[in-house]
């Protein structure tokens, strides 16, 4: 993969992180239709950035295409289910807000592909920590992973730090990348 694909990848990463955030800024977090979607657009741009990350170390074992196959697949669900909220739901419904008895099928498979993404991102910092390549990259992995643990209990904020360790991520593999490849054009 070219240099400037690496960068492509970990700038989306980094522009859909700075989007989030202001969307975050701008309307607040709820789980509604809207939200979801947005959410779902989020990870598949930060699943980019962990492309990018994988890329620029060249970890290509077992464990670290496990984990990104397991982020990948999050992402996709993640999107899956939004699309089934909307299309089920429409934008602004909030399945949680207590008028059903049961959660709808989409609040399932938007819980697992969450799920999904965080242990896979996790794995593939695992990975790259069992490796000698590029430590603080794989601790900022690491990070980007564990911090959505704070998105259930903390919303905003949780969201927030969550992003924000993406967009961290994606600006430290752009320099990565830039100080340990000779351009390619």
């Amino acid at each position: 993969m070219t240099t400037t694909r690496v960068r492509l990848l970990a700038a989306i990463d980094v522009a859909a992180g700075v989007a989030f955030l202001a969307y975050i800024l701008a309307f607040g977090l709820d789980t509604t239709g809207r939200h979801l979607f947005v959410l779902s657009l989020a990870r598949l741009a930060f699943l980019a950035g962990l492309g990018a990350f994988l890329l620029t170390t060249g970890l290509s074992g077992g464990l670290a295409r496990t984990g990104f196959g397991l982020a990948a697949a999050g992402a996709l669900l993640n999107l899956a289910g939004a699309v089934g909220h909307v299309a089920t739901d429409g934008w602004s419904y909030n399945p949680f807000d207590g008028q059903r008895a049961t959660a709808p099928w989409y609040a399932y498979v938007i819980g697992i592909s969450a799920l999904l993404f965080f242990i896979g991102t996790v794995v593939v910092a695992i990975a790259a920590l069992r490796s000698t390549v590029a430590r603080p990259l794989a601790v900022a992995v690491l990070l980007a992973g564990v911090s959505f643990l704070l998105a259930g209990p903390f919303v905003v904020p949780g969201h927030f730090v969550w992003t924000v360790a993406w967009v961290a991520l994606g600006i430290l593999v752009i320099r990565a990348h830039r100080e340990s490849v000779a351009p390619d054009g």
